[in-house]
């Protein structure tokens, strides 16, 4: 929601967050990522939920952190063409790795700040490319 914001599309754009399972629905953010959101200046609340069929038919874009979310994603997508599915990282034009690692087992936060960069280009790449595509 941050980049929404700096690029001044905040009315709009409408963005959340969702699991693909439901291990950590009603959680609080993890610690090390709400105190990487916190040094890099980028004000976070989170509850964590988990997705559902009904978000496909919510936003226009739901974005999959790695290929085993989006296939688990694949499986509750309805057939009738709502929103677009695509991996985070379908826009990274500085790395060729498509995934975004997941922080959760790493002992520090370099890891936390790395995903933090990595997400901060990618929205600013899939921003670009919503401007450039959609009627805003």
């Amino acid at each position: 929601m941050q980049k929404i914001k700096e690029t001044g599309l905040d009315n709009s754009f409408f963005g959340d967050s969702a699991g693909t399972s439901g291990w950590h629905t009603g959680d609080e953010a993890d610690p090390r990522t709400i105190q990487i959101a916190k040094a890099n200046n980028t004000p976070f609340e989170h509850i964590a939920r988990q997705v559902s069929e009904d978000d496909f038919y919510k936003f226009d874009y739901i974005l999959a952190m790695d290929k085993s979310n989006y296939a688990n994603l694949k499986t509750i997508e309805p057939s009738d063409g709502c929103a677009k599915l695509y991996l985070m990282r379908s826009w990274d034009d500085v790395n060729s790795d498509i995934e975004v690692p997941d922080p959760y087992y790493s002992t520090g936060l370099i890891e936390f700040q790395r995903i933090y960069d990595i997400l901060n280009h990618s929205c600013g790449k899939l921003l670009e490319y919503i401007k450039a595509n959609e009627q805003i």
